[in-house]
Parts: C-alpha cells; sequence; structure tokens
C-alpha cells in the first residue's frame, strides 16, 4: 500500500525474510539490533555495510545517536544513500532520527522485526530519541520510504514481545470507529491466530489517521492514549518497564482518569478495564512498590516535560477528546492508585 504523509511518500510492503534483501538497494547502509542479526543469518551475512546496535531503551540517546553519526560518516554516506533500521521500536525510532538529521535527510526505510514495530513504531513517520531521562524529547516527523512487514519473524518474538504489542493493538482497537474491537472481542484469548489480519488492519487505521495529521497537531493526538501515563511510568523506572506494559496499564489509568471526571459512564469504564484485564495476567497490570515511590518522588519532573501532556482521555459512549493537563497532585493520585 502507498500512503502520502505530508511531504512524504511511504509505501508498505508485505513480504517473507528471504526477499526482503533484494529489495533494498545495493547501496544501503544498514542499522541492525544485534539481537536480530543473531536470529536471522541473512542480516548478519549482508554483503553492504551495516552497523549492529544494542537497542535497548537505555541507549535511545543521543551518546549512541553520535556513534551512528560517526559511522556514516567514517563511510562516507550521503544524501543518496539509504539507511535501513532492523529491529524493534527502539531501532527505528534511532535509526529515522539520525536519517532525519543526517545531511539534513537521507533516503530511509525500516524492517520492523516486532509486533509493536510494525502496527506503531515503523509507521507514521514519528522519530526520537530520549533526552534526560525524558522519554522521546527530542524527535522528528520523517516517514521512511519503504515500510517492509515481515510477520513470519514474530514466531521468534518472545511472550513479553508480544504482550508489549497487543497494548498499541488494544489502543487502536479502543479508538473512535476502529474494526480491530470487534475482532478482538470475538477472538478472545485466540487473538494470535489471526496477527496477519490484525497487523494489516492497525497499520491501514494508524496510517489514515497520519495522512490527515501527519505533524499531531489534531486527529493524530488520538494515537497517544494512555501514553501520557506510559511515559511516566518508563521515565520513573528508568525503563525498566518496557513501553507496551506501560501502555497497556496507561490505557486503564486513562479510563479511570476519564471516569473521575465524568467524561464516560460507569458502563464503558467497565467494559475497558474488562477489555484490558482479560489480556494480561493480573500482575502485569500492576505497578511494583518500588516504581510507585519513584513516580511519586521523581515523576512530577517528567510529566511536566513529557511531549504529550495534553492528556488523551476517553469520551462519551465511543469518542476520545483532548483534555488539558491536570494538576500533577490529581495525575500522581491515579497513577500510583492500586487498580
Amino acid at each position: 500500500m502507498k500512503y502520502q504523509l505530508g511531504e512524504y511518500n511511504t509505501e508498505v510492503i508485505e513480504t517473507i525474510l528471504d526477499q526482503v534483501v533484494k529489495q533494498v538497494p545495493t547501496n544501503s547502509f544498514w542499522v541492525i539490533d544485534n539481537k536480530v542479526a543473531s536470529l536471522y543469518p541473512i542480516f548478519n551475512n549482508l554483503p553492504d555495510t551495516k552497523l549492529l546496535v544494542n537497542a535497548e531503551e537505555t541507549n535511545k540517546n543521543l551518546k549512541m545517536a553520535e556513534e551512528i553519526f560517526n559511522w556514516l560518516k567514517y563511510n562516507k554516506v550521503n544524501r543518496q544513500s539509504t539507511i535501513v533500521a532492523v529491529g524493534g521500536g527502539i531501532t527505528t525510532d534511532l535509526t529515522g532520527w539520525v536519517a532525519s538529521n543526517y545531511m539534513r535527510g537521507c533516503n530511509l526505510m525500516h524492517i520492523p522485526t516486532t509486533l509493536i514495530g510494525m502496527i506503531d513504531a515503523a509507521i507514521g513517520g514519528k522519530t526520537a530519541i530520549n533526552f534526560n531521562q525524558t522519554k522521546n524529547l527530542v524527535g522528528s516527523f520523517y516517514p521512511a520510504g519503504k515500510v517492509f512487514i515481515i510477520p513470519g519473524v514474530l514466531q521468534t518474538l518472545q511472550e513479553k514481545e508480544i504482550q508489549a504489542g497487543l497494548a498499541e493493538l488494544l489502543k487502536m482497537a479502543l479508538l473512535p470507529e476502529s474494526r480491530i474491537l470487534k475482532l478482538l472481542i470475538e477472538l478472545k484469548s485466540e487473538w494470535k491466530t489471526e496477527f496477519h489480519t490484525l497487523i494489516n488492519m492497525s497499520i491501514e487505521q494508524k496510517m489514515l489517521i497520519c495522512q490527515r495529521d501527519l505533524r499531531d497537531t489534531g486527529e493524530r493526538r488520538s494515537l497517544n492514549l494512555g501514553h501520557t501515563f506510559a511515559h511516566v511510568i518508563e521515565s520513573a523506572s528508568n525503563y525498566q518497564i518496557e513501553h507496551g506494559r506501560a501502555v497497556a496499564i496507561g490505557i486503564i489509568k486513562a479510563a479511570r482518569l476519564s471516569y473521575e471526571l465524568k467524561l464516560i459512564a460507569r458502563e464503558r469504564y467497565d467494559f475497558i478495564i474488562k477489555l484490558i484485564r482479560s489480556h494480561y495476567p493480573a500482575n502485569y497490570l500492576q505497578l511494583e512498590m518500588w516504581i510507585i515511590n519513584a513516580i511519586s518522588n521523581k515523576g512530577k519532573e517528567f510529566y511536566e516535560n513529557d511531549k504529550k501532556s495534553k492528556l488523551i482521555l476517553f469520551s462519551g459512549e465511543n469518542d476520545i477528546a483532548v483534555f488539558d493537563t491536570i494538576e500533577w497532585n490529581k495525575f500522581k493520585n491515579i497513577i500510583i492508585e492500586v487498580s
């Protein structure tokens, strides 16, 4: 599928692992998560220039970006070169930001290898690095020219990575007019049997939203549902709580706040909570005491610095509302409340 995102053209291509390398220009420069390279020799044995990175959230920062900039300069990469990111959301976020800045922009391709990468991080053109322990504080809008979707690689994902991607899928399902919700309700615990369909539905839904609002000034803000809570949790835990788990908890907290502010009725609140809890073990959605203490002590700074501090909340029977920032103590009480 081809999409026009602002001044950028993006093509989403579904393929298989054996074919993806053949569809990338021969003069490409690859930034690859080293865990992916160890799983798939086809990436590790590339004839082209490649850089393996340790794709941890704590490394998604200026120091790692500088290492990639130096590597690109050493290899005489220019604006006509293609930079290819292979990995999950950390890799595509980081590499995308580097590509958007190196020589004011190089050709960019993404090969997401996680569920969260395929349905969210590599889709729509947001790039970012963390700065001063604040999640995604420095970033740009720079859609990849091509995004290769390879559903087969999901077979090697650990269960916690599947759960992380599910959180973003549930978020998409809870947005207005989403077709994903009905399918998830029908499938219940068997939702993984329809990986292929759910991935395609999510990509199409997100791309259509981003086509209408690339730079996140209107409709696209709905995609931030649960993320203000999530980013505070991630930052306060020094990224020991992975993004997907933080988003799942964040959606519950957004529903709780929406109910307290009388934006939604009890029936919708109960439905949202039941939907999220039905897909996760109970302890997955509970914050440990050390994280609660960290949020109480350090969370205010992360909350006030977060670029998503305009809260995205539930509204009415089937809507989403952009809500002005509430004061910290009320936000804190919601986020640390035992659900």
